[in-house]
């Protein structure tokens, strides 16, 4: 898995917030440090490096590597970052699904946006954006994890496969609002 994570951009792999995700756990998106699933994910005293983390993660085939999104982390004060979570986006990895909205703001912006561990979705980490007040995470429906995710304080996993023919500068600065606007019209009708 690790072959990609070079792709991370730097500003990410400068701070202290990460963790590991088990592909082949019951629950593969729970963050644990090697092995040890009893870890507290939003404690920063549990975060490690970025090294720590890729290290760690090259010791078992199933091992990935996931950064906390602490912007709303009352124990974390430098928490500049949070990440849209566009789940089941895809219906294939070149082919959007009618109600995702374009990507040309970010992808403008040359901003990192990398494949979801299923392939069907995308993650686009942004930095020092606030989440407007009247966004609700959105899907299609109960049953389909399909829709939008904003991350302010969630562990996130990270594959550094990048967005094909797009060659990302760094994490996104965009304001979101205008782009949620439109996922929240499409996902909803309103």
């Amino acid at each position: 898995m690790s072959e990609n994570f070079g792709n991370v951009p730097d500003e990410l792999k400068e701070r202290d917030q990460w963790l590991m995700w088990d592909q082949s756990n019951d629950t593969p998106k729970q963050p644990h440090w090697r092995g040890t699933f009893s870890i507290s994910w939003s404690d920063p005293d549990d975060w490690h490096s970025f090294d720590e983390a890729v290290e760690a993660a090259a010791e078992k085939d199933s091992w990935g590597i996931g950064y906390v999104m602490a912007q709303d982390n009352d124990d974390y004060a430098r928490g500049l970052y949070s990440c849209l979570d566009l789940d089941g986006c895809l219906e294939s990895r070149s082919s959007p699904k009618d109600w995702l909205p374009s990507l040309e703001p970010f992808i403008e912006d040359d901003a990192y946006i990398e494949y979801s561990p299923s392939g069907d979705g995308l993650h686009i980490p942004l930095v020092g954006q606030d989440i407007p007040d009247w966004w609700t995470d959105s899907h299609l429906t109960d049953e389909e994890h399909e829709g939008v995710d904003v991350l302010t304080n969630k562990f996130c996993t990270f594959t550094g496969d990048i967005l094909e023919s797009h060659d990302p500068e760094s994490v996104s600065d965009v304001d979101p609002t205008p782009w949620l606007h439109d996922a929240y019209h499409a996902l909803n009708g309103e």
